[in-house]
């Protein structure tokens, strides 16, 4: 292989461990890789795309091609039918977080349509309440959509809390399901029809970002609904409790009363349950706990340590030194350590929604007929109880560790360390992957020589860089 492709290589499984590929899945491998090369290849046109700052569109173009044709990721792993489901993780995974050169580009140019190949715009969402800012490509959106059209449920899994949710929802794809505080909260999807008048359509309703792609019925605006059965076992006070939902209810309480002032949170030192009394508890030892917008988790933010004692406090944590007390659990993620009553997580969460989208008929249906997409420590028992996990890029040692131990449980799409442009295509990659498996792939047989044809031509292409 010449050294232009040797920048990108996907960590192979080894070849006793991979299942033998049939012919169809061989034509839905190369078909879906060529998809993202050929968008990609529209880099090589600055006039009419703009690329990322951190590299030239030539490099990015190269980068894409590197990915698309050294990729080892296995999509034949079953089950022997479509998914019930897929679960996603979001932060890494869907949506990815630009640093150094790239987020000096995406400041400068926020005003500004910016592409990643043909028709494939970068939505920039809204920051979180740390700060952060993250993107997601039209294509992430519309594979997802994809997914659900062709029968299986999507379902995004995240830890982040109700209010950035709430003000994320429009640039997130569409979903059956949308779960945050690491699974603690679980929200259906409700259409509303045109033909209901507004002034009849609730007080929180969402009106999704347009994308490139986009149909009229991806753009319809929807309301969402709680899982009560699932919130009623978080309230229990050997969980949760109730005191954490005063303030972000659905909708949006912004005010209260007629004098426009701020909903008031419960204090953390007045609320009750299980999982408040450890936080009382930690809050105590010096730990800096965000509490805020949460009501069924909590969670440690080292950037939050501001002495020295809550600094030492927030290492302890991360070595496992500070046991939990029964019946809660913990997990980090994006550099920080969570905190839920132990029937909450990811790992419980999916299976609940598995089994309710089986018609509650299988109670293994997370394990025989689920998949999901993922990258971070907060996501592994999800990724081992899921019955293959698809990953974009790994965001944490423990991860890759994770993988190398189980190697045939895990397609792996991406690197440690990408730039903006090599997560999204990684991103886009595993849906691809995960499309192969959702639907029927014979319709594509008749495209392999045109894709080999395209094949060489980026090649040819390259050589001019």
């Amino acid at each position: 292989m010449p050294p232009v492709m040797s920048c990108l290589m996907i960590e192979k499984l080894p070849a006793n461990q991979l299942p033998r590929p049939t012919g169809r899945m061989k034509t839905a491998l190369i078909v879906g890789r060529i998809a993202f090369l050929v968008g990609f290849l529209s880099l090589l046109q600055p006039t009419t795309t703009a690329a990322f700052s951190s590299s030239s569109p030539a490099n990015i173009a190269r980068e894409a091609l590197a990915m698309a044709i050294t990729s080892s990721a296995s999509s034949e792993f079953g089950p022997p039918e479509p998914p019930v489901a897929i679960f996603s993780d979001v932060d890494g995974t869907l949506v990815h977080y630009p640093e150094g050169n790239d987020k000096l580009f995406l400041l400068d140019n926020i005003d500004k349509a910016i592409t990643i190949g043909k028709n494939n715009k970068i939505l920039q969402l809204p920051a979180s309440a740390t700060g952060l800012q993250g993107v997601i490509s039209s294509q992430t959106l519309a594979k997802c959509q994809e997914i659900r059209n062709s029968g299986s449920k999507l379902v995004l899994v995240s830890g982040m809390r109700t209010s950035t949710l709430l003000k994320r929802l429009p640039f997130l794809p569409l979903s059956d399901a949308y779960c945050n505080e690491g699974g603690g909260r679980i929200f259906y999807r409700v259409p509303l029809s045109k033909d209901v008048p507004k002034e009849d359509w609730p007080s929180f309703v969402v009106h999704p970002e347009v994308y490139d792609g986009a149909t009229e019925e991806d753009l319809q605006p929807f309301a969402l609904q709680e899982d009560m059965a699932w919130r009623q076992q978080m309230e229990q006070s050997d969980a949760a409790g109730t005191d954490g939902y005063i303030g972000v209810e659905l909708p949006p309480q912004e005010s209260s009363g007629d004098n426009n002032d701020p909903i008031r949170h419960v204090p953390l030192s007045d609320r009750v349950g299980a999982l408040w009394d450890y936080a009382q508890d930690l809050s105590s030892q010096g730990f800096i706990l965000d509490t805020n917008g949460y009501a069924t988790c909590f969670r440690v933010n080292r950037k939050q340590q501001i002495t020295p004692e809550s600094k030492d406090n927030f290492e302890r944590l991360l070595a496992g030194t500070v046991t939990c007390p029964p019946g809660i659990s913990t997990s980090t993620n994006l550099g920080c350590v969570d905190f839920y009553p132990e029937d909450s997580g990811k790992n419980n969460c999916c299976r609940y929604l598995a089994n309710k989208f089986s018609n509650g008929g299988d109670p293994d249906a997370l394990s025989k007929r689920c998949v999901c997409l993922c990258d971070d420590d907060n996501d592994s028992e999800m990724a081992l109880a899921c019955h293959h996990a698809f990953i974009p890029g790994v965001g944490s040692a423990s991860m890759k560790g994770l993988i190398q131990k189980y190697p045939a449980q895990f397609s792996r799409t991406g690197e440690d360390r990408q730039t903006i442009a090599e997560g999204l295509v990684a991103t886009e990659h595993a849906l691809e992957l995960v499309l192969e498996r959702a639907t029927d792939c014979g319709s594509r047989d008749m495209e392999v020589e045109e894709c080999v044809l395209r094949i060489d031509d980026a090649r040819n292409a390259l050589k001019e860089y």
